[in-house]
Order: C-alpha cells, then structure tokens, then sequence
C-alpha cells in the first residue's frame, strides 16, 4: 500500500524544553494522535505520559546521536521521530513523519494533514520540509543496485540529502523558511504561482501539483523543471548534472558544538 512521507529540517537545536512541548503537543492535539513512543525499538512506552517524553526528548537531545520515536498503532497508523546531531559533521535537526496512509493526502483529508505541518512549520520554527509520497522520494532519492568503484553494490542508495548544502528535489508540497526567503529564493514563484503558494508566519508553502500522485508523469516532470528553473535550478540536488550548488547560507554552530 502506498504511503506518504513528511520530513523537516531545522539548522537550528530542537533540543530544547520549549521544543520537545510543542512537538507532544501538536500531535496530541492532531485528528490522529499518537500511542506509543520509545528512545529505541520496540516503541512500548503510553503516550498519554507526556512528563517522561518529554524527559525522554531532554535526554536524547543532550546525546551526540539521539532519537525519539512515535507511533500509533490503530489505524491511521504511521511512525514519527525527532533526530537530534551534535558534532563537526552535524548539518541538522529533523522531526518526520512516515508510513503514513496514502489517503491522508487525498481531498478530504489533505487538510489535516498538511495543517499538522503547518503548525509544526511555525512553532517550531522549522528551515526546510517537504510532504511527498514514498515513491516520489524513492523516484528521486534513491539509486538502485549502485555499483560502486570497488565493483561492490548498494542496494539502496540514497542521494542528494546532504541539506543544507542543496534541496534534496522539489516535492508535492515543499516548505521554505524566511533564510530562503532572505536570500532571494522563492520571489519568482511568489508571483508567477501565487495559487500555489501560502505564506506561512516563518516562510511558506508551496503545493507544486495538485495531488500526491502522477509525480513522473511526462507533464509533472517539465512542469516540475520548469519551476526548478524559475527558483533556481542550482538549488536543487540532481541524479542527472554534476554542477556546483546554491546552498542556504545559516551557522550551524549551535549543532557543531557538543551541548554537555
């Protein structure tokens, strides 16, 4: 069964009590709140024990490598995390979303989900995210029996993740902070789109097709390039060029420095 994916990056700790609140908060207050979540696999501990996660979110964040993970387990069920990185090679902080059911993206129930995002976007104050199905990221993402130079194979490779030294790709909805917006990105879309574009308190959103679906679809994939052209295609990580990249330009000093 198809599934969706929602995935934000910050450049910034989420690490913080403030953080780990709005976080609980907004998924408890969701149409579909979550039962269970856990430091590590199995995710046994009751969700409606909302003081131990958010100790359990103070301990992870104050770790080199530390997770939280969520799920609910009746239906619609789905998994969540929150990555905290700390050290030289520590690019970001996630929160995502994932196996979620295909339906949830779909008229009629779209608005939930992308008004979760919405919420987790601003208060969280959120740099970059994207909400797509798992075949769309697969489709752009993933390389396939990858051979690399010693002749051994990859099964599954993923490329282009490397924000915020580029855009991963451009998705079915995608969300761009204010250091986007600060650095000239997005005014094109703005005005050419305006349909397809919602400003959001901390940047905005931008649907760039109507439905999850059809994403390599002949007219999706030059609609899709066309508005790479028109953002700036140098942003945007490709399987198929090899030339040099726009990256956003934020400190990440808050994550390269270890917090204990």
């Amino acid at each position: 069964m198809a599934s969706l994916k929602l995935m934000f990056f910050a450049a910034h700790s989420l690490a913080s009590k403030e953080c780990s609140t709005t976080f609980y908060n907004a998924l408890d207050d969701w149409d579909f709140p979550p039962d269970r979540y856990g430091e590590y696999e199995p995710i046994r501990t009751n969700w409606a024990n909302s003081e131990k996660f958010l100790g359990s979110w103070r301990k992870q964040g104050s770790q080199v490598f530390g997770q939280v993970l969520v799920r609910r387990s009746t239906p619609p069920k789905y998994y969540a995390d929150a990555i905290f990185l700390y050290g030289p090679r520590a690019n970001y902080h996630t929160v995502s979303m994932y196996d979620l059911p295909e339906t949830l993206g779909k008229e009629g129930h779209v608005i939930r989900l992308v008004g979760l995002a919405d919420r987790l976007f601003q208060e969280l104050q959120l740099d970059y995210g994207f909400i797509c199905l798992d075949s769309e990221y697969d489709h752009k993402n993933i390389l396939k029996n990858y051979e690399h130079d010693d002749g051994s194979i990859e099964p599954r490779k993923v490329v282009g993740m490397n924000w915020p030294t580029c855009l991963p790709g451009l998705y079915w909805i995608n969300y761009f902070g204010g250091a986007y917006l600060n650095q000239g990105f997005g005014n094109s879309v703005q005005t050419r789109h305006p349909e397809s574009v919602t400003v959001l308190k901390n940047g905005l959103r931008f649907q760039a097709r109507g439905s999850a679906q059809e994403f390599d679809s002949p007219d999706s994939e030059a609609q899709e390039q066309a508005i790479k052209e028109e953002l700036g295609s140098d942003w945007f990580f490709s399987s198929k060029t090899d030339g040099p990249l726009t990256g956003l330009n934020v400190s990440l000093e808050e994550l390269k420095r270890l917090p204990f």
